[in-house]
């Protein structure tokens, strides 16, 4: 994924993630034997494995550098605390409803269009969804350390 990421649109890639984590967190939910639930958390993997490589490059890219630092922390320490909440909450909510319900609760929150970046140009001063305000724009190529691949 780094090396799209290098190469693509990041938001598009992070978008295309998440599109792909949402029927993975869906199907888990749906999941009626071991194998389908296996699948359904495999394909949810894939979907997973782009956020901790696209997303926080593309925080990186929108906060200054002196903000950088704190921004980090506060996005590697949401990982372990949303692990901690998702299986409390899973935990009640399996036991007083459904297993099924406790996977696919979460998954309802983001399909489709929300979770994806917008194409489409803002409107009337109103930024479109994915995009990068042009003041925070890398405009002189690509960071330190990144290698160029000439054809």
């Amino acid at each position: 994924m780094g090396w799209l990421g290098d190469r693509y649109r990041r938001t598009w890639l992070l978008g295309l993630g998440v599109g792909v984590w949402e029927p993975g967190q869906i199907g888990s939910g749906l999941a009626r034997s071991y194998g389908q639930l296996a699948l359904a958390r495999s394909v949810l993997g894939i979907g997973e494995a782009t956020y901790g490589v696209i997303a926080p490059t593309i925080l990186l890219d929108l906060f200054a550098r002196d903000k950088r630092a704190r921004l980090m922390s506060a996005y590697y320490l949401a990982m372990p605390i949303g692990s901690a909440l998702g299986i409390s909450l899973g935990s009640i909510i399996a036991s007083k409803l459904s297993w099924h319900l406790a996977f696919s609760s979460s998954a309802r929150q983001g399909w489709p269009p929300r979770s994806w970046p917008s194409p489409f140009p803002s409107r009337s001063g109103v930024r479109a969804r994915g995009s990068i305000p042009s003041g925070l724009r890398r405009t002189s190529g690509p960071g330190p350390g990144a290698r160029t691949i000439s054809a």
